[in-house]
């Protein structure tokens, strides 16, 4: 295992990346909600899924992976999984859709936001 999940260093990092990235998917969901019209949903779908495949390429994303296996605590990046991503490539979208995406994307936040809660509590108070 590459990171050392009994040191605070690790957990400090561990932090800092799930609120990167948090942010980060906070970003784009406001994006789409407040700044998208219907006519370029599609460009701005393509534009989260890019950035989904680049960040699991990403030490982060590793450092994320590593954490959810070595703790076995709920897979807060399970809703960006390869369904999630093909739900982005579609030509079209209905309204359903849309509002399916945006529940995902949501959701992930949230998780995102308590996992952050959980290590504060277990390893920070």
């Amino acid at each position: 295992m590459k990171y050392d999940f009994n040191t605070l260093e690790a957990f400090n990092a561990l932090r800092t990346t799930l609120k990167q990235l948090r942010k980060d998917l906070s970003l784009l969901h406001h994006s789409v909600v407040c700044k998208t019209s219907l006519r370029k949903i599609r460009s701005k779908f393509k534009e989260i899924r890019k950035f989904i495949e680049n960040y699991k390429k990403t030490e982060n994303y590793d450092l994320l992976s590593q954490y959810i296996a070595h703790t076995g605590c709920h897979n807060f990046l399970g809703h960006l999984d390869d369904e999630f991503l093909s739900s982005l490539k579609r030509r079209t979208y209905t309204l359903q859709e849309i509002f399916s995406i945006l529940k995902q994307l949501s959701l992930t936040i949230n998780e995102l936001d308590q996992e952050v809660i959980n290590i504060n509590e277990r390893y920070f108070l």
